[in-house]
């Protein structure tokens, strides 16, 4: 036995050192076909809180009569969105994500227009969807979490070119069909990874984000609250009227 190990030695050491790379390389794949995927899926989708504020032009306790004086402020470019806030019916022009923008306008409006209005901090809680998903899933809902707030932001932003002459009415309406645009195409990418039936944890985000889908559908066909509503009023009003929805879907 001796003289044929010695007689064979290299031969049976390459054999060896051979057999043991082998190994080795199996146990390396065993090992990753259990660590990758483990690494690409998450427990829970989440979307931040956040403070908003708004400025209250007149507020009422009967909503009837804060949706009739919404009209008057509607003519002038007021958003005359109604919002319930602590027992009043508040008539809101413009909602902002900076509190120092929002002080800026409430200087102009009482400048400008003489009017006093009311400072409202309104805070969006934080919503988390618990479940198991791949990095490519959670990103498809991660979107459709900030699909509402991401519209808000590129409405405002075209509203504010609108009252500054940056843009005017035909150029403000393709911007909002370009914005729109990206909002369906959140929610196809949604469709897509999450065929119909959706998991049951994602049917309430999906329906609230079709209903604001819906409500950029108005705002794209030019649809107004009242006929006397101007495109900037409007502008502002389904804004609002889309970032009520997703602070109800918070809460």
């Amino acid at each position: 036995m001796t003289k044929f190990f010695k007689k064979h030695k290299k031969k049976i050491l390459s054999v060896a050192g051979g057999l043991s790379l082998v190994l080795m390389l199996i146990i390396a794949n065993l090992l990753s076909s259990l660590i990758i995927p483990v690494q690409g899926v998450s427990e829970s989708v989440s979307a931040n809180s956040f403070e908003m504020y708004l400025i209250s032009l007149s507020k009422s306790q009967v909503e009837s009569e804060a949706k009739a004086h919404a009209c008057d402020f509607q003519k002038i470019g007021a958003g005359g969105y109604i919002w319930e806030h602590e027992g009043y019916y508040h008539i809101i022009t413009s909602g902002y994500l900076n509190k120092a923008d929002a002080e800026l306008v409430q200087n102009s409006i009482k400048l400008n227009q003489n009017l006093d209005s009311q400072l409202l901090t309104i805070t969006f809680d934080s919503y988390t969807i618990y479940g198991s998903y791949t990095s490519e899933e959670s990103k498809v809902i991660g979107q459709l979490l900030s699909a509402c707030l991401n519209f808000y932001s590129s409405i405002y932003d075209i509203a504010i070119s609108l009252d500054t002459g940056v843009y005017n009415e035909i150029s403000a309406k393709l911007a909002v069909n370009s914005s729109h645009n990206t909002f369906a195409t959140s929610l196809a990418n949604f469709n897509t990874i999450f065929p119909k039936p959706h998991p049951s944890e994602l049917d309430d985000l999906y329906e609230m984000t079709t209903l604001a889908y819906k409500i950029g559908e108005k705002l794209c066909g030019g649809e107004r609250i009242n006929d006397q509503q101007n495109y900037s009023s409007l502008l502002k009003y389904r804004y609002l009227e889309i970032m009520r929805l997703y602070f109800d879907f918070c809460k």
